[in-house]
Formats: structure tokens, C-alpha cells, sequence
């Protein structure tokens, strides 16, 4: 917490969390993919303080540009608005049926009745990426995605937080970071 009582560490998935998921994606042959959430931030939850902004520069119609504007959602710049967004994810996931892995925050898993890991998923903030048993991916398609907007889920080849993702008709998942 700072000197205002206000968290803003927001927990996301490491690179060998992310890793995790390659391998369990290659090992078990499940299709690698990856979504990202639209306008994050205003799907978290409300947050529990006073923020006032001034109206944009071109305004807005029917509203004085010496009007304050009180938002209720986190907003992008202020300093908890990964971590709102980090809590609100996290209690949608444990909601779905998910866990959170105990060593790695932002890593989450599924297991079937009898025991065994169908499926795995990481957020770095709204950057998501899973691997799931077929017969499980509504857990996410479905379930989880419902509170969130999502554009594109990609899959086979794609960039995610700087690296080229690929996987190839065998499973296996290549990773390169060659334009960092």
C-alpha cells in the first residue's frame, strides 16, 4: 500500500508459468490459444473512491467544459486500476470452477472428477492464454468469457507479451522473441 492506503500490485502470470502451458498444450495435444480483453479496465469491478476527470479537450455534447465527470470504474493511469481488474479476473476464474495455482499468481488450472489437469490458463493483465481438453474449453469460451469482452481468440500462430507463438500440426509449440 502507499501513503493513500491504495494497492497497486497486480499479480500476472510469469514467463514459466506461461511456459507451463506450452508444455502442457504440446505433452497432452491440446491447441495453444490466446484472447486478449477489450477495454479491461471498465469490466472490473466498481471501485471504492471518489475520482473526478475534466471533460475531454472537444467536449461533450450537452455537458459544460467546467463540469467534472465522477467515474466509477477503475480508469487506465491510476495506479490500482491492474490490480481492480486482477481481482475482479480472478474471482470471475475461481467462480468458473478454476484454482490458482499457489505458486504462480495469474496461473490457473481445472481438473476432471478424477483428479487429472484438463486444463491451464495464464493472464498477464488481459493478455490470456490457455490449453484445455476440448470437452473443457466452454470453461473459458463460455463460462468465463461471458464477463468480459473478447474480440479474437487466435490460435496456431500469434504474438503475445513480445513473443511469436507457434504450434504446429504435431502439438508441438515454438517460441521465439525476435523483434525485442
Amino acid at each position: 500500500e502507499d501513503c493513500e492506503g491504495i494497492r497497486a500490485d497486480s499479480p500476472t502470470c510469469t514467463t514459466e508459468g506461461f511456459n507451463l502451458i506450452c508444455s502442457f498444450a504440446a505433452c497432452c495435444k491440446y491447441k495453444l490459444k490466446t484472447a486478449d480483453v477489450t477495454n479491461a479496465y471498465f469490466s472490473a469491478d466498481p471501485i471504492d473512491r471518489l475520482i473526478l476527470l475534466k471533460p475531454p479537450r472537444s467536449g461533450i455534447p450537452g455537458l459544460s467544459q467546467d463540469a467534472a465527470i465522477a467515474v466509477n470504474k477503475p480508469v487506465y493511469g491510476t495506479k490500482d486500476a491492474g490490480r481492480r481488474f486482477y481481482r475482479t479476473f480472478r474471482r470471475r476464474a475461481l467462480q468458473c470452477g478454476l484454482t490458482e495455482s499457489r505458486l504462480c499468481r495469474s496461473l490457473y488450472y481445472l481438473r476432471n472428477d478424477e483428479g487429472e489437469i484438463v486444463l491451464m490458463m495464464g493472464a498477464h493483465v488481459d493478455d490470456i492464454m490457455w490449453a484445455a481438453d476440448p470437452k473443457y474449453e466452454s470453461v473459458i469460451t463460455e463460462k468465463l468469457f461471458k464477463f468480459f469482452t473478447v474480440k479474437e481468440i487466435q490460435q496456431d500462430k500469434f504474438r503475445f507479451c513480445g513473443r511469436e507463438y507457434r504450434q504446429d500440426e504435431d502439438f508441438s509449440v515454438y517460441v521465439a522473441c525476435k523483434d525485442n
